[in-house]
């Protein structure tokens, strides 16, 4: 729902159902939580569910809980952590809102032969997945390390799959500092394959279940490496306070 249709369905008083992401019907952030159309539909006439975004809930889900009716998590050890991490001893009265209802991206089936096909792969090596991380969370001296980790990779005989998601930086074949001085990513961290999308079904699940090793960083995909089942190194770069996964 556009920003401008909520502002004028204001006056109507929207009735029903009203579904949004942490709180907030028009992107989630700690920051915008406080400008979210949450505030402006009719408390008494609408049924407000918020949806979970991973597990960025965790900086927002304290201002918006008392105004939402229900709100889904995965799994009861999601909220759990939640506690543990926020230090809070008891559950809270909002609890009875929840709604544990799984997580859709995991229904996918991988097949093998088609993940080896679809991104152009050969079932004879073995892959190590990289997913980037933003490159305003990397110095030029992160880069160089994980370009020294893709060294170490390929003396283990292994590919490197790099996914990146388009709301990111792109990788270039320019200089990696632009005109503002604003870090850009390094050309060689394309790896042997370099994949940019955001579809479904979750293309990082997809590439898991091809994969020996996966390297994230500061990432909930940990969750993801788990299912996969294959051994995940977390390369802490996102340096704000805050408890990891």
């Amino acid at each position: 729902i556009k920003r401008l249709d909520i502002e004028k369905c204001k006056i109507q008083k929207i009735q029903g159902t009203v579904i949004m992401i942490d709180g907030d019907i028009y992107g989630s952030s700690e920051k915008s939580i406080k400008e979210s159309l949450l505030w402006k539909l009719d408390k008494k006439n609408t049924t407000k569910i918020s949806l979970p975004e991973n597990v960025n809930f965790k900086f927002v889900y304290d201002k918006f809980i008392d105004h939402v009716n229900y709100c889904v998590f995965s799994n009861p050890v999601v909220y759990n952590e939640y506690l543990i991490h926020n230090k809070i001893s008891s559950k809270k009265k909002n609890e009875e809102k929840h709604l544990y209802l799984g997580n859709t991206k995991y229904d996918i089936i991988c097949k093998l032969d088609y993940i080896y096909s679809k991104y152009d792969l050969s079932n004879e090596s073995k892959y190590c997945l990289i997913l980037l991380p933003k490159a305003g969370y990397m110095t030029k001296k992160d880069m160089k390390s994980l370009l020294k980790i893709y060294d170490y990779i390929h003396e283990m005989n292994m590919k490197i799959v790099v996914k990146n998601r388009p709301k990111n930086e792109q990788i270039n074949d320019k200089n990696c500092v632009d005109k503002k001085n604003f870090i850009k990513y390094e050309p060689l961290l394309k790896g042997d394959h370099y994949i940019c999308s955001e579809i479904y079904p979750n293309e990082s699940l997809e590439l898991m279940s091809i994969s020996e090793l996966c390297i994230i960083t500061s990432s909930s995909a940990n969750e993801e490496c788990l299912y996969a089942g294959i051994p995940c190194i977390d390369l802490e770069v996102d340096l704000r306070p805050q408890e990891r996964n």
